[in-house]
């Protein structure tokens, strides 16, 4: 077994066995039992508010998975890696899996039940290249959901997890109605671009009657560049934290 799929097998043991995961879930659940109460639904509307729950999701998620790895776990297992890099890379790997999981579900759930309800679900008729480029607003958002919980966690910038999961909450509020802040509070759109442009990406794809690939990847492409900022500065933190 390679260190990738041993590494992958651990953190999902560790995780299963935390039971940390329930919380999520069953918030999960409550979001898809109430999303999809009311029928039909439009589908741009109804995807970008899966999608920015998927943002909150991850981020909750990520948060109690990494909750669940011990500082004197964390130890053992980088002094047993060649290198400290596999130890940050792996726990990247493993929390994007859990967005691209849940991403998955989310979209792969309604089309579902809007087949089995006889294209009931919906106001209109969904093509593929709709899907897609719904799962790919998921999996970018989850991403980015993923990458904040990394970096605001009690080992790095906040030492109180407490502390942590308040400034969490607030990344993710702001992640998500700062477009709407920005328009009556005066100066806020100055401090907007440190979060997460959700709120801005959202309003500017309900303007719109639906997804399109060139729609998409044109806006997407600030959320990737926004990522890579997240990746490197968490990087930057691993470097400075982990145990040597």
């Amino acid at each position: 077994m390679n260190l990738s799929s041993a590494m992958f097998r651990y953190y999902r043991t560790i995780y299963r066995q935390s039971n940390k995961w329930l919380m999520p879930l069953i918030g999960w659940m409550i979001f898809l039992y109430l999303n999809y109460l009311v029928m039909p639904q439009e589908f741009t509307s109804t995807m970008l508010n899966s999608a920015t729950f998927m943002f909150l999701l991850t981020a909750w998620a990520s948060q109690t998975f990494l909750a669940s790895l011990t500082p004197v776990m964390e130890q053992i297992i980088v002094t047993r890696l060649p290198k400290k890099e596999n130890y940050w890379m792996q726990t990247l790997v493993f929390v994007t899996y859990l967005g691209s999981l849940l991403s998955l579900v989310s979209v792969a759930l309604p089309i579902i039940i809007n087949l089995v309800k006889n294209q009931g679900l919906f106001k209109r008729g969904i093509s593929l290249e709709e899907i897609m480029c719904a799962l790919v607003i998921h999996f970018v958002f989850s991403l980015i959901g993923g990458l904040v919980a990394m970096i605001i966690q009690p080992r790095y910038v906040f030492q109180d997890p407490k502390l942590s999961n308040v400034c969490l909450l607030i990344v993710g509020l702001i992640s998500v109605v700062g477009n709407t802040m920005a328009e009556k509070l005066p100066g806020f759109h100055l401090v907007l671009w440190l979060f997460p442009p959700l709120s801005k990406l959202t309003a500017y794809f309900l303007e719109n009657p639906a997804f399109s690939f060139s729609l998409v990847w044109g806006q997407l492409s600030v959320c990737l560049i926004y990522a890579s900022v997240l990746v490197i500065v968490y990087r930057l933190l691993r470097s400075r934290f982990l145990y040597d």
